[in-house]
């Protein structure tokens, strides 16, 4: 395949597309048939990726680094249901030698009057226009041409990326303007109206005022703190700060989530809404009915999944639900290992250990490995690798995408200086106040392979740890969601009584236990302060025996297998691991005296690696000795010349 595309003109893209974070970038792949396709490509992990997920979405500058450095073939622009833009593609119309366009695209160009750029082929356009509101327009239509030189027309607004290039078509607009009106013409001339004038029929007849009002009362007596949106005076015309679609929205998924689960029921109540009467003014009554059954439908399929309150759930309906036996464990799905013997897709996992014994040393270790493609240490410009023992080399994935929840203070995380991957954070107290049902709402959409709640005696509002009830309540949405979705969940307790065995030790009801998948214990081995030992116990085939590793090195170490140090005493033991900490720390001041300008003290070297000073000392003083170094007056060290 030898296609190249158009050279990007960074200039003409107009600048408030450049100012949102829903930037991809692309490479050409050949299809099947040899023709040239453009999938969104994430440089960072070196692959394809969905334009639709917003954790492959990024800044403009970042892509254009990426363009630059020649690590993609362009960039493009995800459309969402957040943002005001469409874009047209006019496929197959100019001439990339002569510049030449044909009649139909002219044509289409001069009705839309907006800002208009050449293709990456050179042989299309594409048309970019605000709209104001995307809920009366198709996600995506495609048209041919007839009469044309395999000429089309494809429009999108939402649920699609467009690729740009800033080659500005002379003679357009070079701001994005605002076309709602002329679009919604196009769109009935070349795609016969989808979305805009569909039929009473495919709607259903629009509700009677008695209709609307029995079932308005309905709702008002099942869900009392919307009535404002109900019945609310809402001001028709567009204000900042007042998202009338989004609470249009709101409304519809309190409805389903009160039980209402028929689209009809649900549209005819946003349709004698004040807050959609508001959004729809101006338009005629077929419009706005079939904006409210939109908004129904949307609700309905993408919203949370409601639980119905009609007589149909009956002992009969329940009893032509069950599942023989064979059936029930052939169709058991398997639990796809993350990392084999720790983490599963699907499944909850809680991590428990008294505070100061490593949790989050271990968890920060372990996102590194599940995040990164290779892992290394940036010290002073050097790459360092970690340790890599053979608890790490277990078979696990990488490159995956993470949410962490947690406590700890940004600079807390900046300290240890590992790198990660493609990781996410929230702050403890913004997903305190969202709740536990928010918190599974982003498990079920999939858009992490983990999930980490850090701590979760902070982010469920748990009055008594020992009240059983409460910790269902506010587990039970969390693992329903996990046990619907590729997540996995990753649960950090704290806090534990002294004492006990095999999970009694947790803190508070047994009910946490009894609700994840898999525990991971986190022990102390007494005399061995550099010791931790994991056990993993889980309702799945593996693991076998529990997993036992040693903390090598406080700032730059990882976990490593304990049985390399299994045989000698205690002392012995702990004499093995200090001795390959300093091992790690030689290396490490190597590599920095060698990159130095000038001869250093063993102040200046801890304070520049921050390994210990006694530490520092040590590997210095075998450096020396094996001539690796040398020491100059003062107490100075450098490499020898």
């Amino acid at each position: 395949m030898n296609t190249i595309a158009q050279k990007v003109n960074k200039s003409n893209i107009p600048d408030e597309l450049k100012e949102l974070k829903q930037w991809v970038c692309w490479k050409y792949e050949e299809r099947k048939n040899g023709k040239p396709t453009k999938p969104p490509y994430d440089p960072r992990v070196g692959r394809k990726v969905s334009a639709n997920d917003p954790q492959n979405w990024l800044y403009f500058d970042e892509a254009w680094t990426f363009y630059e450095a020649d690590e993609c073939d362009g960039v493009g622009l995800a459309l969402t249901e957040n943002d005001p833009y469409a874009g047209i593609d006019l496929d197959n119309c100019r001439n990339a030698e002569t510049g030449k366009i044909e009649g139909w695209a002219m044509k289409i160009v001069e009705k839309i009057n907006s800002y208009a750029e050449t293709s990456p082929s050179g042989t299309g356009l594409r048309i970019i226009v605000k709209v104001a509101d995307k809920s009366l327009l198709p996600a995506a239509e495609t048209e041919k041409i007839p009469s044309s030189n395999n000429g089309k027309v494809e429009f999108f607004t939402v649920k699609h990326y467009i690729t740009l290039t800033g080659n500005h078509l002379e003679g357009t607009p070079t701001e994005i303007r605002e076309r709602q009106a002329e679009v919604e013409s196009f769109v009935q001339e070349y795609f016969g109206g989808v979305g805009i004038e569909q039929t009473t029929e495919e709607l259903g007849d629009i509700p009677s005022d008695a209709e609307i009002a029995a079932l308005l009362k309905v709702a008002d007596q099942l869900i009392p703190d919307c009535h404002n949106l109900l019945y609310g005076d809402w001001p028709t015309e567009r204000q900042n700060g007042l998202d009338r679609s989004g609470l249009e929205y709101l409304l519809a998924r309190r409805l389903v989530e009160a039980g209402l689960c028929e689209v009809r029921t649900v549209a005819t109540v946003l349709f004698g809404s004040g807050i959609h009467q508001a959004k729809a003014a101006g338009r005629s009554r077929a419009a706005s009915w079939k904006l409210a059954w939109d908004c129904a439908v949307h609700a309905l399929t993408e919203g949370t999944k409601p639980v119905s309150v009609t007589p149909e759930n009956t002992a009969d309906s329940l009893l032509s639900q069950v599942i023989p036996y064979e059936r029930w464990v052939d169709e058991a799905p398997e639990a796809e290992p993350i990392w084999d013997g720790l983490l599963y897709r699907g499944a909850v996992h809680l991590l428990a250990a008294p505070a100061k014994r490593g949790k989050s040393r271990f968890l920060h270790d372990l996102l590194a490995h599940l995040t990164l493609p290779a892992v290394t240490l940036r010290v002073q410009q050097q790459e360092v690798p970690l340790l890599d023992g053979k608890y790490w080399n277990k078979e696990h994935l990488s490159g995956l995408k993470v949410l962490v929840i947690t406590e700890e203070s940004r600079s807390t995380w900046r300290r240890r200086n590992i790198p990660l991957g493609r990781v996410d954070f929230l702050p403890t107290y913004v997903a305190k106040r969202a709740g536990s049902e928010a918190i599974a709402e982003i498990v079920r959409r999939d858009l992490y392979d983990i999930v980490v709640i850090d701590t979760i005696d902070k982010v469920f509002q748990l009055k008594d740890e020992n009240d059983n009830a409460a910790i269902v309540a506010n587990i039970d949405p969390l693992v329903e969601a996990t046990h619907e979705s590729s997540t996995a969940v990753l649960l950090i307790h704290h806090h534990r009584k002294a004492g006990g065995s095999g999970g009694d030790e947790i803190r508070g009801g047994t009910a946490l236990l009894g609700a994840v998948d898999v525990y991971l214990s986190f022990k102390a081995i007494q005399g061995q302060p550099r010791i931790r030992e994991i056990e993993v116990q889980g309702r799945f085939d593996s693991p076998g025996a529990p997993i036992k590793a040693v903390l090598q090195d406080v700032r730059y170490g990882t976990y490593e297998p304990l049985s390399e140090l299994e045989g000698p005493p205690q002392e012995e033991a702990k004499e093995a691991g200090s001795s390959k900490a300093t091992n790690n720390s030689q290396t490490v001041i190597l590599e920095y005296l060698k990159n130095a300008s000038k001869p250093l003290s063993p102040a200046d070297i801890s304070t520049a690696t921050g390994i210990k000073s006694d530490t520092v000392k040590k590997a210095l003083k075998r450096l020396k000795e094996r001539k690796e170094i040398v020491q100059v007056d003062h107490g100075l060290y450098s490499i020898p010349k």
